[in-house]
């Protein structure tokens, strides 16, 4: 079957509320075709549509497992930059609440594996500055509510490859601020601090 036969047409999508679209993409979570659709598909109905009901889009993104399902067609599909770049870029915005709802965001992708998952992108995509901009800004907040993210960093490989970033020639502003933001907020412990100090950071 075709992607639009599977999931309706673009024009069917459109139509389709932020429940179903993240209940197809849970269904066709193995087809990165498919799973673009649904993103794509989400980031219209939630942040380019009825403006004045993202709040109230975001917390339905949230109460019916959205973060989860994200998440897991990045895993699925992490070697496929054009749909990590997506997804993450879908994830970055879908976090950018306001009070209350933002701290419940971050919690939420912690408590789903965000950051297992977000630092495995920025090993995967190391020379990709745009996919790095968006996982980076996740996780720089990430660090403050997963406690497990520091130990994460450091086993994953992660602080290297950060270093790695820093010493790219060119490397953009945006991504070189990102990039410090990240080293600093993953480096409160002791181990890493170490780590750094051993490579000379």
């Amino acid at each position: 079957k075709t992607g639009d036969a599977m999931l309706g047409g673009s024009a069917a999508l459109a139509k389709k509320d932020v429940a179903t679209l993240v209940k197809n993409i849970k269904a066709h979570i193995k087809n990165a075709s498919l799973c673009r659709e649904g993103i794509n598909a989400l980031q219209v109905k939630i942040f380019e549509k009825e403006g004045g009901r993202v709040a109230l889009k975001q917390f339905a993104l949230n109460k019916t497992g959205g973060i989860s399902v994200v998440l897991s067609s990045i895993e699925h599909h992490i070697a496929d930059a054009s749909y990590v770049e997506a997804a993450v870029g879908f994830l970055c915005q879908s976090t950018q609440t306001t009070g209350r709802g933002k701290a419940r965001m971050y919690s939420k992708v912690a408590k789903k594996g965000g950051s297992k998952v977000l630092l495995a992108v920025v090993n995967t995509h190391q020379k990709q500055p745009k996919i790095l901009v968006s996982a980076l800004s996740i996780i720089v907040p990430l660090a403050a509510v997963d406690r497990k993210m520091q130990t994460l960093a450091r086993l994953s490989g992660v602080l290297n490859t950060l270093l790695a970033i820093i010493k790219m020639p060119n490397i953009p502003k945006d991504l070189l601020v990102g990039t410090l933001s990240a080293l600093n907020a993953i480096s409160k412990n002791d181990h890493n601090i170490t780590q750094l100090g051993k490579k000379g950071a």
